[in-house]
């Protein structure tokens, strides 16, 4: 909510600055992009339908989530899935959108953190809906069975190439893999770091040894604390195949038989030219061939009806 506030205050600043010229070249564009649901809080972006457009996830009410789809025409964003009050229990506070496919199944779910009215805003609790052909399955809701104090981070931990959810509990770090649905949580770090609240962290690769290292603010805001999450090392390699991708992710590092390679690919304009001129061809031959059949049909007739007469005519 600070970010979106400060940016706000930004344009204004910017406007005042400006002048008028500046302002009147601005348009209002707020009901063609929206109509009359311009309503709620932005909480993410993302593509949730991948059609390689950017949708919208706002928060309503503080209790209820819709994610407007990019359209094509008028409004351009259309509220189409929700996550209604009565999907989520009824004490809860939603606090944060993270769209992400945590299962591994290539279809777009969604993480919701909130926390509880009765209790301290701290104590974040995390929901997980998976997605079902570009929608929710709000019958299969998932809550992990930890609370985390502050928000948790998401993250690929274990290098899969699947979301993972770091997060700090009272006593320790924890890291929970949803691979498959099944949830699995476990101590994350192996050193005890006492963390600051609220708290900022990331993994990054700091030493660029492929490893990811974790940056944390701990007992005063000046420090920070490094630590080696995992011995995981990733390597890319230049594309072999055009508008592909080529990641090994050697782990664990002494197994190499247990190493995985993992081929992306990415369609591109001229796939889908080819495409339909493949498909333009083969409707133009099966124009041909059913023009030349017509007409063998219409001479078979013909000569059919000539025999005909021939046959009446001999028979007089």
């Amino acid at each position: 909510m600070r970010m979106w506030t400060f940016s706000i205050n930004v344009l204004a600043f910017t406007l005042y600055i400006s002048g008028p010229n500046f302002a009147n070249g601005l348009q209002d564009v707020t009901t063609d992009l929206f109509g009359s649901e311009n309503y709620g809080t932005v909480a993410a972006f993302g593509d949730f339908n991948s059609d390689k457009q950017t949708d919208i996830f706002i928060i309503r009410e503080r209790s209820e989530l819709v994610i407007f789809l990019a359209d094509l025409k008028v409004p351009y964003f259309k509220p189409k899935v929700h996550v209604k009050k009565e999907d989520l229990p009824s004490d809860v506070i939603i606090t944060s959108v993270v769209p992400g496919d945590y299962d591994g199944d290539s279809q777009m779910d969604l993480l919701l953190t909130a926390h509880l009215t009765s209790k301290s805003p701290l104590e974040t609790r995390v929901f997980i809906f998976w997605g079902n052909n570009q929608t929710l399955d709000t019958h299969m809701r998932v809550e992990l069975n930890t609370t985390f104090v502050d928000q948790p981070l998401v993250m690929d931990f274990n290098g899969d190439m699947i979301p993972d959810i770091f997060g700090v509990t009272a006593d320790t770090t924890q890291v929970c893999d949803l691979t498959g649905r099944i949830t699995t949580c476990q101590k994350a770090l192996a050193s005890p770091v006492k963390m600051r609240v609220p708290h900022s962290n990331a993994f990054i690769d700091l030493n660029k040894d492929f490893t990811a290292a974790y940056s944390s603010q701990c007992h005063q805001p000046s420090l920070s604390v490094i630590e080696s999450a995992q011995d995981v090392r990733k390597q890319e390699w230049t594309a072999i195949i055009p508008n592909s991708q080529l990641i090994v992710i050697p782990y664990p590092h002494n197994e190499p038989r247990s190493w995985s390679a993992k081929l992306y690919l990415t369609p591109s304009n001229i796939v889908l030219l080819t495409a339909i001129a493949l498909i333009g061809v083969c409707v133009f031959i099966l124009v041909i061939i059913g023009i030349l059949h017509w007409k063998e049909k219409k001479a078979d007739d013909r000569e059919k009806r000539q025999e005909a007469h021939r046959f009446h005519f001999d028979a007089m």
